[in-house]
């Protein structure tokens, strides 16, 4: 398990890359983070979380590289350490991310951050989740070369992670966030002049990748 996680660590060396890719992530999340605190599991270079600090939340990041951390607290508190271990007491935020973690871990990793998630977290509180669509991805493998995502231990699809979370959590939405083709789709809105991707959203196998917001029973 260790050595997937510091496989995690070192596949994407600067997340500043990607920033606004992963600024649309906040961008998209905002309606569902409730007012209060936000623990960012897995935070990266704190982008997302930087995102909500700035508009005046209490934000707090944990993550496992110490590379990362580095960049991180340029942006939000944050402390290194072990995400599946989490140094908080029980039930104190409001919204917890777990954003493109998920898949990086096996069973147990998976299961352990879902608890932990759950236990500081306060009641009715909010867990957004972002990961990959194991259905679709597998089938993008069978027909073409896929170079992203070669680093993830074990994808989920919305059917087994809303398994992971029934017993703790209560699901509010789910959306596809990246879609499938999703060039030719945005391509073809232009064409038609017909906005098909709100619909698209809801089709779990034409989602790449995925958000899951679920409130804590």
């Amino acid at each position: 398990m260790e050595e997937k996680l510091i496989k995690y660590d070192t596949t994407v060396e600067n997340w500043e890359q990607d920033y606004n890719a992963i600024i649309k992530y906040a961008q998209t999340i905002k309606k569902w983070v409730k007012k209060g605190p936000i623990l960012d599991i897995a935070c990266g270079d704190g982008i997302v979380g930087g995102y909500f600090y700035k508009k005046g939340f209490h934000v707090i990041g944990i993550e496992l590289s110490g590379n990362r951390v580095k960049r991180a607290v340029r942006r939000i508190p944050v402390i290194k350490g072990d995400i599946r271990y989490l140094p908080f007491r029980n039930e104190v935020f409001n919204t917890v991310f777990l954003l493109a973690i998920l898949a990086h871990g096996n069973e147990e990793f998976q299961e352990k951050i879902i608890n932990e998630s759950h236990r500081v977290l306060r009641k009715s509180g909010i867990l957004i989740i972002l990961t990959v669509n194991r259905w679709t991805l597998n089938f993008l493998r069978r027909i073409m070369t896929v170079t992203a995502y070669h680093d993830h231990v074990r994808e989920l699809s919305p059917s087994q992670l809303k398994k992971l979370l029934i017993p703790r959590f209560k699901l509010l939405t789910w959306e596809n966030y990246l879609i499938l083709f999703e060039g030719y789709i945005n391509f073809l809105e232009k064409t038609i002049k017909v906005r098909i991707k709100k619909f698209l959203k809801r089709i779990p196998l034409l989602g790449i990748e995925y958000f899951v917001v679920s409130v804590k029973k």
